[in-house]
């Protein structure tokens, strides 16, 4: 049994390497449903990024090489919360649907 803290919606649009701009390629906002049907944080939408699987294939650390990039700005507002210590209290917190 794991803990659920919060929700983040993957693959949340697309984001061109050529110009940066964001494609909504897939339907929005079932992240944010699922988090308020099991009475949880959301905490964000990561896109999807070349550069996050570039980074991944190398081993690099993708947000501390392109921390000023749309998709590693949006991985830092997701996690904030997660390191904050109020957010022990969620991790006693069992998810059930509303």
């Amino acid at each position: 049994n794991l803990p659920v803290v919060g929700v983040i919606e993957n693959m949340s649009g697309f984001i061109c390497p050529h110009c940066n701009h964001r494609t909504d390629i897939f339907t929005g906002g079932g992240g944010k449903q699922i988090a308020k049907d099991f009475d949880v944080p959301f905490l964000g939408s990561i896109p999807i990024d070349s550069e996050v699987v570039s980074a991944c294939d190398s081993g690099k650390p993708f947000i501390n090489f392109n921390s000023q990039n749309t998709t590693a700005q949006a991985l830092n507002y997701a996690f904030e919360p997660l390191l904050k210590p109020d957010m022990k209290n969620q991790t006693n917190k069992e998810a059930k649907v509303k």
